[in-house]
């Protein structure tokens, strides 16, 4: 979808044509929660209908970038109002407090997702996976710095900054590199590749 957006850009029509069909299948069906935000994992069926119903940080944080991406490319109101809905989900539920980066994701609860905004607000949310990943706070600190650019509005690259700070500071050693994730017991599992690209690309990102 990045590849077809950016040759879209570039004139070609057909391949942004196929960008914009998936955007609109993808948050018109069964994957986009329109009631809290945010996509599902995956989808079940091929007809996208039924899905999974787990939230992953990883998935939500690509797709929020895309999205953004579509919005600049094709000024379509909509592609920025899905963005807003994915930065509303993820603020409400997977960021973990000043500091502390962006939890891993939340479980998959079919009934509960069946529900209106008026039944969830009477039940436990589904249970959120605290554990943060290295590589897609990465990942979500990029698509931040995105949504500074696209949507104009500052606090998104100072949320970037504060999550790439809490990495430096919690997740780097000196010798090592990025750990892969961080828990209440530390850091652990050292000398990935995607870990320390996704954060050297976030700082990029944050620098220009």
């Amino acid at each position: 979808l990045e590849l077809a957006l950016q040759r879209g850009a570039l004139g070609d029509q057909e391949l942004l044509g196929i960008a914009v069909a998936t955007l609109q299948t993808m948050a018109g069906g069964g994957l986009y929660d329109p009631v809290e935000g945010g996509f599902f994992r995956y989808s079940t069926t091929r007809d996208w209908r039924v899905p999974h119903y787990e939230k992953m940080l990883e998935d939500n944080a690509r797709l929020l970038e895309v999205y953004l991406q579509a919005a600049a490319v094709t000024g379509e109101p909509r592609y920025e109002g899905v963005a807003r809905d994915v930065l509303r989900y993820l603020e409400e539920n997977l960021y973990n407090g000043s500091g502390a980066g962006w939890a891993g994701s939340q479980d998959a609860d079919e009934e509960y997702y069946q529900l209106s905004l008026d039944e969830r607000r009477q039940r436990q949310a589904p249970f959120v996976d605290r554990t943060v990943y290295v590589n897609w706070n990465g990942l979500m600190a990029r698509s931040l710095c995105l949504a500074t650019w696209v949507l104009r509005e500052g606090q998104w690259a100072r949320l970037a900054a504060e999550t790439l700070g809490f990495l430096w500071d919690r997740a780097y050693h000196p010798t090592r590199g990025m750990a892969h994730y961080l828990d209440e017991g530390g850091r652990h599992l050292f000398g990935r590749l995607d870990d320390q690209v996704q954060v050297g690309r976030a700082c990029l990102a944050l620098y220009q």
